[in-house]
């Protein structure tokens, strides 16, 4: 998987969301990978293995995982920026 390039990314309530997505020829398994960024910096990667027929649904998956990883993370209390992590 190329995480140099998303495969497609979009902007909801402040946030980005990045989006990287891979298929195994194999078995058809879709392998993917969500950034959530917020102002530049990384906040959080999610990743998803699930069984899809289309780039588009492994998206919308990681697209509801996103949401809902932000909606928490505005529901809790935040002190500094012990909120981002590193770059590897």
């Amino acid at each position: 998987m190329d995480e140099t390039m998303p495969t497609d990314q979009e902007f909801h309530d402040g946030w980005s969301f990045l989006y990287f997505i891979s298929r195994d020829a194999e078995d058809g398994m879709f392998v993917g990978i969500a950034e959530i960024q917020k102002q530049g910096k990384l906040h959080c990667k999610l990743v998803s293995v699930r069984r899809e027929t289309t780039n588009q649904f492994a998206i919308d998956h990681l697209r509801e995982q996103c949401r809902a990883w932000t909606a928490d993370w505005a529901a809790r209390a935040h002190r500094g920026d012990t909120d981002t992590i590193p770059r590897e």
